[in-house]
């Protein structure tokens, strides 16, 4: 009976999250999560979902490592379920993108890296939203080591993910949101990488 009553706060907080209201999810999520932190045996998967929204509120408000906190307490129980693939890659992103913000490059790209390989085992197509979301935060990892190069090419990636083909064979968007913030990443990126490349020529003369 928790469960039930937890997935309705869930989904109530979702609910929430989506009109920008992050503080009325939150108490949503909490009360999700208490309701199956009581039960007795608690489905261990469904522990998973509140605290991954946490997190997501937590990265909202800025507060990153406790963001991180949760995202990572929400990796066991999301492995519970070894099969669901998309789910687990859902928390792993989550922490990928904690570890970004927090500068631990190395750790970032480890958990983006197994976000992206679980991604592509339940869609091997990589058209999908979060893939997109995954292969941009990779990007912004890699630009923040100055490898602009590499990061243009996550980008493309992440293009790809959301429908576009740069070719022009295809272009289906599946991911507005993602493929717009991709494409003014993109440009912000050929500037930096330019910047650079004049500031070494600068240097050379």
């Amino acid at each position: 009976e928790e469960d039930v009553k937890s997935r309705y706060w869930n989904n109530l907080g979702d609910a929430y999250l989506g009109k920008g209201d992050d503080a009325k999810a939150e108490q949503c999520f909490n009360t999700a999560l208490s309701l199956l932190l009581v039960a007795k045996k608690p489905p261990l998967h469904e522990l998973a979902r509140p605290y991954h929204n946490l997190a997501i509120i937590y990265r909202n408000l800025h507060q990153i490592d406790k963001s991180l906190e949760y995202e990572l307490r929400s990796i066991p129980y999301r492995k519970s379920d070894s099969k669901d693939f998309l789910s687990i890659a859902r928390s792993y992103l989550g922490a990928g993108e904690c570890y970004f913000e927090l500068s631990r490059y190395p750790e970032a790209l480890l958990y983006l890296d197994s976000a992206l390989f679980l991604q592509a085992q339940a869609l091997p197509s990589r058209l999908f939203s979060e893939t997109a979301d995954a292969f941009a935060i990779k990007a912004k990892v890699m630009a923040a080591q100055h490898r602009f190069e590499e990061a243009i090419v996550m980008l493309d990636s992440a293009l790809y993910s959301c429908g576009y083909h740069k070719k022009g064979n295809w272009n289906v968007i599946t991911a507005p949101r993602q493929f717009l913030s991709a494409f003014h990443q993109k440009a912000a990126l050929y500037f930096s990488l330019y910047d650079q490349t004049r500031q070494e020529t600068s240097l050379l003369s």
